[in-house]
C-alpha cells in the first residue's frame, strides 16, 4: 500500500519512514505536484512560498528522482546526478541558502592521461593546450551565433541542425588530441557525438562564459559534500509538504475548474492545479485528457538520447589521484578518483554504451579496466540502470539535430490547470540540477498565475 509522510526534516528516507493511516480512495489537494525530483521539490517550496498547500505524488520510496545519493564501500555515492558548480546560479544559490559544503571531485592534483592503442599514456602539456584550444575554438563559434547564453532559443542557430560529431571532425585535430577532446564530450552528453545536436554544446559554452576551462569544471568539478539528498531534502522540508511515496501517476484529467489524477492502484486526488515533473522519456506513459497540445505531443514522441552507463568501482590498493579519457570506442570514456589510499581506491567512471559495460558484473568491469589499469584488482562495482529504471527511461536529457527549438518551448508550457517542470525542459542548465531547480521556480509561477 502506498505510503504518505510529512517531510518534517531534511533527513534520508529511511529517517523519515513513519507511514501515516491508509488514505481513501479519493482525496482532494490544493495544489499536486507529481514527482520529487529536484525539480518537484523545488515547485513544491516555491508553491508554500506562494501561499499553496502541495501535496507531492512521488513513484519511488525516496526523494531526488535521477540523483541517488547513498553508501558504497564506505564512502558516499552519486548514482545519477552529481556535479554543480559557481556557473550554475540556481543550484548555487540553493547550496549556500542550507549551508551546505562543497568539495572538488575529482581531486585538483589528477594528472590526465588518454587511453591510446598501446594502453594509457600521460597527457602531454602540449596535447592539453591542443584539447584547450579545440574547445576555444568552439567557443568563438558559439559567441558568434549564441552572444547571451539564456536567449538561445530566440537565435536562428544553423548549429541546431548539424550533430557534434560533424563539427569536431571539421577541427582536423591529431588522434591524441582528438581522443581528449571526444574523452570529455562524449562523457559530457552521455553518448555518440552524431546523436547529439551541435547547439547542445554551444549552451552550455555560452552557459560558461564561453571558457573551456569553466566547461570542464561545469561538468565535473564539484559536488556537494553531505550528498544530492542532503539538498533535496532540506529544500523539501521548506516546502512543508505533504509528500506520498509509491504513488504512479497514470492518468491526468483537466478542465476548467482543476485536475483530476489517478494512480496505478486505483486511488484518486483531486486538485486546483499540478505541476508535472515526469522525465521527458516518461511523459507517454502518463494518459492525459484532454490530449496536450500537438506541439508537446510532438516534443515528447521521440525520446531524447541520453543513455550512458555511470559507475563505482571499488579497488584494491591506492591507485593514486587518476583523471584517465578516452575516445568513443572505448567502454569507459571518463574515470577518475573518488578516494584512494591504503585501504583501496574507488573510482567513479562513465560510458557511452551500457551494452559495453555492466557495472553488477564484476568480471566485466575487470576486463575493461585490465585495459587502461592492468593489474588493478575489481574489489566490487556498482551502478543505476537509469535506461530501464520506469521512471526515468534514460539518463541525463540530450537532443539531436534538429530537437531543440521543437522540444523545449513546449514542454515548458503550461496548459489549463496544468503546469509543467523537469530538469529536461529548462532553458539554461537542462540535463543539471541546476537546469531542474531553474524549472521548478517556473511551473510555480505559471501555477500562481493560472489560479489568480
Amino acid at each position: 500500500m502506498p505510503t504518505r509522510r510529512t517531510v518534517l526534516a531534511a533527513a534520508p528516507m529511511a529517517a523519515m519512514a513513519t507511514a501515516l493511516p491508509a488514505r481513501a480512495s479519493e482525496e482532494r489537494a490544493d495544489v499536486v505536484v507529481v514527482g520529487a525530483g529536484f525539480a518537484g521539490v523545488t515547485a513544491a517550496r516555491e508553491l508554500r512560498r506562494l501561499g499553496f498547500s502541495p501535496l507531492v505524488l512521488e513513484a519511488r520510496e525516496r526523494i531526488g528522482g535521477r540523483t541517488y545519493h547513498r553508501e558504497f564501500a564506505g564512502h558516499g555515492i552519486e548514482l545519477g546526478g552529481t556535479w554543480i558548480y559557481h556557473t550554475q546560479p540556481f543550484v548555487w544559490s540553493e547550496v549556500h541558502r542550507y549551508g551546505l559544503a562543497t568539495e572538488p571531485m575529482p581531486s585538483p592534483d589528477a594528472a590526465v592521461a588518454r587511453l591510446g592503442d598501446n594502453g594509457l599514456v600521460p597527457a602531454t602539456p602540449e596535447e592539453m593546450g591542443a584539447m584547450l584550444q579545440a574547445l576555444a575554438t568552439l567557443a568563438e563559434q558559439t559567441r558568434a551565433v549564441i552572444p547571451v547564453a539564456y536567449q538561445h532559443l530566440l537565435v536562428d542557430n544553423p548549429f541546431e541542425n548539424r550533430s557534434l560529431a560533424e563539427v569536431v571532425d571539421a577541427l582536423d585535430l591529431p588522434p591524441s588530441v582528438r581522443t581528449l577532446v571526444d574523452g570529455n564530450l562524449v562523457t559530457l552528453f552521455h553518448g555518440p557525438l552524431e546523436h547529439v545536436a551541435a547547439s547542445e554544446l554551444q549552451r552550455v559554452l555560452a552557459l560558461c562564459g564561453y571558457s573551456p576551462v569553466e566547461l570542464i569544471a561545469s561538468g565535473a568539478g564539484t559536488k556537494i559534500s553531505a550528498g544530492t539528498a542532503a539538498l533535496a531534502g532540506a529544500i523539501l522540508s521548506d516546502a512543508r509538504a505533504d509528500v506520498r511515496f509509491q504513488s504512479w501517476v497514470r492518468r491526468i484529467e483537466r478542465n476548467a475548474d482543476g485536475v483530476r489524477l489517478e494512480m496505478a492502484d486505483g486511488s484518486v486526488v483531486k486538485a486546483r492545479a499540478a505541476i508535472v515533473t515526469a522525465p521527458l522519456n516518461t511523459l507517454k506513459d502518463i494518459t492525459f485528457t484532454p490530449a496536450l497540445s500537438a506541439a508537446k505531443q510532438l516534443a515528447i514522441r521521440e525520446p531524447h538520447r541520453g543513455a550512458g552507463v555511470k559507475l563505482y568501482i571499488d579497488v584494491a590498493g591506492d591507485t593514486g589521484p587518476l583523471s584517465i579519457l578516452a575516445g568513443p570506442d572505448a567502454p569507459i570514456t571518463w574515470m577518475a578518483t573518488q578516494h584512494h589510499g591504503r585501504d583501496g581506491s574507488l573510482l567513479i567512471a562513465f560510458g557511452p554504451d551500457p551494452a559495453r559495460i555492466n557495472p553488477l558484473d564484476k568480471t566485466n568491469v575487470q576486463t575493461v579496466l585490465n585495459a587502461c589499469l592492468p593489474g588493478v584488482t575489481v574489489r566490487q562495482s556498482i551502478g543505476w540502470d537509469w535506461n530501464h529504471d520506469p521512471f526515468a527511461k534514460g539518463t541525463w536529457c540530450v537532443l539531436p539535430p534538429g530537437r531543440t527549438r521543437q522540444v523545449l518551448p513546449a514542454l515548458a508550457q503550461a496548459e489549463g490547470r496544468l503546469a509543467f517542470a523537469s530538469g529536461d525542459s529548462a532553458e539554461g542548465w537542462r540535463a543539471f540540477i541546476d537546469g531542474a531547480i531553474e524549472s521548478g521556480y517556473r511551473a510555480a509561477r505559471d501555477v500562481a498565475v493560472m489560479l489568480s
